[in-house]
């Protein structure tokens, strides 16, 4: 007899976990209140309860997202609003349609600027608009 696996999140740093969105339970997403189809393509929601942020092991990018959002998880709360203060004057415009810049290094730069506000959520900051979710 076949054992069905378990569902369980892999912890990436303090605030970061990640699992794949295909294989979560469908009475989580039921009680959701979440459309399964539309979730499993997104790279990463909120963990609103928890101050998490949960990524998609099924995106093709999901381990360079995870080791971003990881680094920066690890950073103090002071450095991580000095790089966003600095970040939004040299990357204003930029959103998630256009964070692919001319090079690997802007792209990288484009990227931090867009996650650094979910980080900031994550730790208990509230008065920065998110990039991704904005609410």
């Amino acid at each position: 007899m076949l054992r069905k696996k378990k569902f369980s999140l892999n912890k990436r740093s303090e605030h970061i976990v990640s699992c794949d969105f295909r294989k979560i339970p469908d009475y989580i997403y039921n009680n959701a209140g979440i459309k399964r189809e539309e979730i499993i393509q997104f790279p990463l929601v909120r963990m609103e309860g928890q101050n998490k942020l949960l990524i998609n092991e099924n995106d093709p990018d999901w381990e360079t997202l995870s080791m971003y959002l990881s680094a920066l998880d690890a950073l103090p709360d002071q450095i991580l609003m000095d790089l966003f203060e600095l970040y939004d004057k040299e990357c204003k415009g930029v959103t998630l349609q256009t964070v692919r810049g001319c090079s690997d290094t802007e792209t990288a730069r484009n990227i931090i600027y867009i996650v650094l506000p979910e980080i900031l959520w994550c730790h208990g900051n509230v008065t920065i608009k998110g990039k991704i979710f904005p609410e």
